[in-house]
């Protein structure tokens, strides 16, 4: 999937912002950890001194060995200490919000999950936000707008109709992702657009990426994109989302 310049500079100002302040937060801790425990710090650093004339000894071809061996006496004795006062194994070691590449973006000289779900999720919002429609909720929907008197198109009356396309709508949501689809039509003012964004709202929820959209607005953004630079980012972040609501499709 392509992504604009705007997104992959979003998503790693998010990554350096997150490493930088896990990085702080992991040298205030460690400074804590040295006032109560001051032999943690010596210990420290003797292992990287030692670190470093086991480097330079592998340089000048000399074993590194009696180094390596005193270092993983003294990392042994910092464990022992840390858990005798009550700190996990690894507090005072760095911390990072994505471990597979230490908040970097890259894992394996390829572009990390993390940095791919940012760049994704960016590029989702983005298309929400230039909808102008907020989330409305199944709570917040009521029958008590719906005549009672039945209705000849239906075989029944408006409000039990409502009902069952709520119903329905709720059920949509419970087994999503099904492969299903779900349209929603109907004369305007029915309420298609609030459960619509009511399912929308409660995908979203589960963790599933969601884009909803005016159709007319969606379709002029593709075509506008295609003909100006011949781009797809549009088309492209509509095909990788989990679910995809069209509002006003029928216009």
């Amino acid at each position: 999937m392509a992504y604009t310049e705007k997104v992959k500079e979003y998503a790693f100002r998010t990554l350096q912002n997150r490493k930088e302040r896990s990085l702080e937060q992991a040298e205030h801790d460690r400074q804590k950890i040295f006032e109560a425990v001051p032999e943690l710090f010596d210990i420290e650093q003797k292992i990287a001194s030692l670190g470093l004339a086991a480097v330079q000894a592998s340089i000048s071809g000399q074993s590194s060995w009696p180094h390596r061996e005193r270092i993983d006496e003294l990392n042994t004795k910092k464990l022992r200490l840390l858990e005798q006062n009550g700190y996990r194994r690894d507090a005072l070691s760095e911390r990072y919000f994505c471990t597979d590449c230490n908040d970097t973006g890259y894992s394996g000289g390829r572009l990390c999950r993390c940095a791919k779900r940012l760049m994704r999720e960016y590029s989702m919002a983005d298309i929400n936000a230039a909808s102008g429609l907020s989330l409305s909720d199944f709570e917040s929907f009521s029958l008590n707008y719906y005549p009672l008197e039945k209705a000849e198109r239906y075989g029944l009356s408006s409000r039990e109709n409502m009902k069952n396309v709520f119903t329905g709508c709720a059920e949509f949501v419970k087994s999503f992702p099904n492969g299903e689809n779900l349209l929603l039509m109907g004369d305007a003012g029915l309420g298609k657009t609030h459960l619509a964004l009511a399912a929308a709202k409660e995908i979203a929820g589960k963790g599933y990426t969601v884009v909803y959209c005016s159709a007319a607005n969606i379709f002029k953004t593709i075509e506008t994109e295609y003909h100006d630079d011949r781009s797809a980012a549009t088309l492209d972040n509509l095909k990788k989302c989990d679910l995809l609501v069209l509002d006003d499709l029928g216009a």
